[in-house]
């Protein structure tokens, strides 16, 4: 047998249970053979975030490469600020175009998630990133210049850009967008953003939501 992860293996076992107990129901077999088997359900561990402390010296690393006297990088922080305050995907970063971005009120920078695919509307939504992003956004643009998309790189690229700023600032671990997705998620939390609201920012279906949820209040937790 092919080892499996516990997940795997527990949606193994919810598949042969439901096609068994089908069977059955239909009686074109005698007796259930998979009822006896125990069905658990398994979790996934807690994912890691940055505490507070480490995403302060992540963004001041961040904003120092931005500030730097020899080769000044506006990316770096462009993409910590992006991420803590959006909760985006990687994918959905790096499918970011100039278009989706809105600073023409610089207080009240706008960027809009947009899937090309139909299946994916509900997870299309206009999102704040506060004043803080703009200056960064426009010292960006006159660095890099793209073209067409935020950032004309592979998304291989903005890990290292992100993993190296996060070595940069000691942060044991490096960061990821999943590290920083749960981040923002659950400073969101902290800072009162309502359920609903948080959901529809992170574009998560309401099903998604309710295990996601539970990880994010475990997180938010003073224990934590």
């Amino acid at each position: 047998l092919v080892p499996c992860s516990p997940k795997s293996y527990a949606r193994r076992v919810t598949t042969l249970k439901s096609f068994f107990g089908w069977l059955y129901a239909i009686e074109v077999l005698a007796v259930d053979p998979a009822a006896p088997v125990i069905q658990e359900s398994v979790r996934a561990p807690l994912p890691r975030i940055l505490y507070d402390a480490e995403v302060e010296r992540l963004s001041r690393t961040a904003r120092d490469l931005l500030w730097s006297p020899t080769k000044p990088d506006a990316r770096p922080y462009l993409l910590v600020l992006m991420l803590l305050q959006t909760a985006l995907k990687k994918g959905e970063v790096v499918n970011l175009t100039l278009n989706d971005i809105d600073v023409s009120n610089p207080r009240e920078p706008v960027l809009i998630v947009r899937y090309a695919n139909p299946r994916y509307a509900h997870k299309e939504r206009r999102l704040f990133l506060g004043p803080a992003f703009t200056p960064v956004y426009k010292q960006y643009l006159r660095i890099y210049k793209p073209d067409e998309r935020v950032f004309e790189c592979t998304a291989r690229n903005l890990e290292y850009v992100l993993n190296d700023t996060a070595q940069l600032a000691n942060i044991e671990g490096g960061a990821s967008f999943e590290t920083m997705r749960w981040t923002s998620a659950v400073r969101s939390y902290r800072f009162g953003t309502p359920p609903e609201a948080l959901r529809k920012k992170m574009g998560l279906s309401p099903i998604t939501w309710r295990e996601t949820l539970e990880k994010i209040k475990k997180l938010a937790s003073p224990g934590m």
